[in-house]
């Protein structure tokens, strides 16, 4: 309904900011290197020149603006962080901008009055300076990552505890549903029970949903689970309602149990994604102190310091994206068929509410073109200026153009749905492609790291055989045991 919808579009606008934010700081750190760098040569150019030079005051001049759009930058950066939902304090470090500040002026006044010598030493010092807050941004966003990371691990282990609590309950209802007669005075209690469930559950969805729009691994299966809750409890609910009356006397609410088992089933897949989750945020953490313990914090080329939302634009995230944004569009022009709106033109009427969800819809949609623009970028200059490659990123980039100017004019045509699926059908190629590029990475890295000594062909049999009695013994999978944990415990062993 309208109102999952915007759910859904408040929790991928709210995803696609961070990912913007988290962009503009590496932007900024690789800025901020580049400007360390040129300062670096100034400073030596300044040391090897006699006597005034109207070039170099000038490069020095040109250095000082730029830093100060960086400071301006970092200001934006700021106040961005801190205007999401859930806001993230991202802390500047001013003591050494104005250090930098300082000698860039200094540095500007000894080349003014011909003290070149001096002149070099204040850039030398506000060369190193830049790369010190190079370094103390990206330990910055590593702050504020651990610090959003520590909060999440805290409100997932509550939510855990909320979710299984629930799951015991709907559970138990399941049971006393299937042995109790309609007209059996506890019905009436078994309907107060499962209103209880669904009003508990609301408390828990808010919370699901501000984790949905901070971690993108969960979001799209949280988003699931819990619409698949939502439309069960409601059906469970309906269907005791409906059968509440005096000749359904003698029968059992059978439907009911069975919404009710989709709601339990739900509320336990929910917990599932939530717990690996918290095994893979802990994990992070651990990564992230050991890697700002060694001084690490900076991404160069090899992602040093990972943030789950961060990082390069990659086909698999852009197709995730697109599908949901697809998604979103198929259940809009359905809403519409609803509403009788007939045609090869499917157009919203005036009303606010649908002119919001138009505009977010396009606001995602330009997210992903942009995303695809800087991949571009990378995959053109990898590849060395391919001709084929750099027509093939035009194009979709230009079919997403289209479909932004779709949704801006609240429009949906036939057109629109077929161009979204080109433009998946294009995605999931780039995706292929990319896995088959990691995949060789992978094996080369192999190949050329192989620097341990292999066991010899009858040791490894040997130890094969006297390991074999034990691993026989603890083999056994109960055939019980779900997939999930049947697929865990064969990987235990054969990994």
């Amino acid at each position: 309904d309208n109102a999952e919808l915007e759910k859904q579009l408040d929790q991928n606008i709210e995803l696609m900011k961070r990912l913007e934010i988290e962009k503009k700081v590496e932007q900024t750190i690789e800025k901020m290197d580049r400007l360390a760098e040129e300062q670096k040569q100034l400073a030596e150019e300044s040391s090897k020149t006699k006597g005034k030079d109207e070039a170099l005051q000038q490069k020095q001049q040109e250095l000082n603006e730029r830093f100060k759009q960086l400071e301006k930058d970092l200001k934006q950066i700021q106040k961005d962080y801190k205007e999401l939902d859930p806001s993230t304090d991202f802390k500047i470090p001013e003591q050494l901008q104005q250090q930098i500040e300082q000698h860039q002026q200094e540095a500007q006044q000894s080349l003014q009055k011909g003290k070149n010598k001096d002149a070099g030493s204040k850039q030398q010092q506000a060369a190193e300076e830049m790369e010190q807050m190079s370094e103390a941004i990206a330990e910055a966003q590593l702050d504020a990552e651990q610090e959003d990371m520590a909060e999440d691990a805290e409100q997932v282990r509550q939510l855990l505890k909320n979710l299984v609590r629930l799951s015991f309950n709907q559970e138990e209802l399941i049971s006393d549903v299937n042995a109790v007669y309609i007209q059996d005075p506890r019905y009436q209690t078994i309907i107060a029970r499962q209103n209880r469930i669904k009003a508990d559950f609301a408390a828990v969805e808010d919370s699901l949903r501000s984790m949905a729009r901070r971690q993108i691994q969960v979001a799209s299966a949280i988003t699931k689970e819990v619409g698949e809750v939502n439309s069960n409890v409601g059906k469970s609910l309906s269907g005791l309602l409906n059968m509440n009356q005096s000749f359904y006397g003698n029968s059992k609410n059978s439907a009911a149990a069975r919404s009710m088992q989709y709601s339990m089933t739900s509320l336990n897949n929910l917990a599932l994604v939530l717990a690996e989750s918290l095994d893979k945020m802990q994990d992070q953490m651990r990564q992230n102190s050991q890697k700002k313990k060694n001084g690490q914090c900076k991404n160069k080329g090899n992602s040093q310091c990972n943030n789950p939302g961060s990082g390069k634009p990659s086909a698999k995230s852009m197709k995730q994206m697109q599908q949901e944004l697809n998604k979103q569009m198929e259940a809009l022009k359905k809403q519409l068929d609803k509403q009788g709106k007939q045609g090869s033109r499917h157009q919203l009427g005036q009303g606010q509410q649908m002119s919001e969800e138009f505009a977010k819809m396009a606001a995602q949609q330009e997210m992903i073109r942009r995303m695809m623009q800087e991949y571009g970028q990378e995959m053109k200059s990898a590849s060395g200026g391919d001709p084929k490659l750099a027509r093939e990123i035009d194009q979709l980039m230009r079919q997403m153009e289209q479909t932004e100017t779709d949704l801006v004019n609240r429009t949906i045509t036939q057109q629109t749905l077929q161009r979204q699926q080109q433009i998946m059908t294009r995605l999931l190629q780039h995706e292929k492609a990319e896995m088959e590029r990691e995949k060789e990475e992978r094996r080369e890295s192999h190949e050329a790291g192989d620097l341990y000594s292999q066991p010899s062909p009858a040791e490894l049999e040997k130890y094969n055989k006297q390991l074999q009695p034990s691993t026989d013994q603890l083999r056994t999978v109960p055939p019980t045991l779900q997939p999930y944990y049947r697929e865990k415990v064969n990987d235990y062993f054969y990994r």
